[in-house]
């Protein structure tokens, strides 16, 4: 979260002042030394992660509050007889 609030004696200056959540995550030691090793920004890594949890959850969320289709019994029969009668009502270059 940014805001501005003034700084200075002088009337016409602002400061920007960034407020950042502070979050403690807890990995197995040996997953934290690969990461130093491999100069991984855990930081911008758990944020990512975070970023995709939520937008799984939004998805998931949004699917399960669709109805759901009712169910097409269609038979294999019933579906030739469908293509036969779409052939039959005009002609097409396909037919």
């Amino acid at each position: 979260m940014d805001r501005l609030v003034r700084c200075g004696k002088a009337a016409g200056y602002v400061c920007r002042v960034c407020v950042v959540a502070r979050l403690n995550v807890y990995v197995p030691d040996e997953l934290a030394e690969e990461a130093r090793r491999a100069g991984l920004g855990v930081s911008a890594v758990a944020q990512e992660a975070i970023r995709r949890a939520l937008a799984a959850r939004s998805t998931d969320t949004w699917l399960a509050r669709l109805r759901p289709a009712p169910p097409h019994l269609a038979t294999h029969e019933s579906a030739l007889s469908a293509l036969d009668a779409i052939r039959d009502e005009l002609p097409t270059k396909h037919a």
